[in-house]
């Protein structure tokens, strides 16, 4: 059975330049889903390891953070078939959006 693990450091979403560490991360995690999606593996599958997770709220923090990726992942792949190409929509929506909440 095939994993994605994913170390994630929770970063703050405060003002970030172009491409925030939060966004490239989001951005990774995405293209290593949608790869790993691609080659078959069943979405209920794919693993995710928060190493940094200290107590409970930041455990469904992390949850959540996984589900709005998986569910962005599996819309973009309706139309994409290119990881690399997942992963620079990704990186650039949440780009725009931290910028806009600036």
């Amino acid at each position: 059975m095939k994993y994605l693990i994913a170390a994630f450091i929770f970063v703050s979403t405060s003002a970030f330049a172009d491409d925030s560490p939060y966004c490239l991360t989001k951005a990774h995690l995405a293209r290593d889903m949608s790869s790993q999606l691609m080659q078959g593996l069943d979405p209920s599958k794919i693993n995710f390891a928060f190493p940094n997770v200290r107590n409970e709220e930041q455990a469904r923090q992390a949850k959540r953070f996984a589900d709005e990726i998986m569910s962005e992942v599996m819309e973009l792949m309706k139309t994409e078939d290119d990881s690399r190409k997942i992963y620079e929509i990704v990186k650039e929506r949440c780009n725009e959006s931290i910028s806009d909440a600036i």
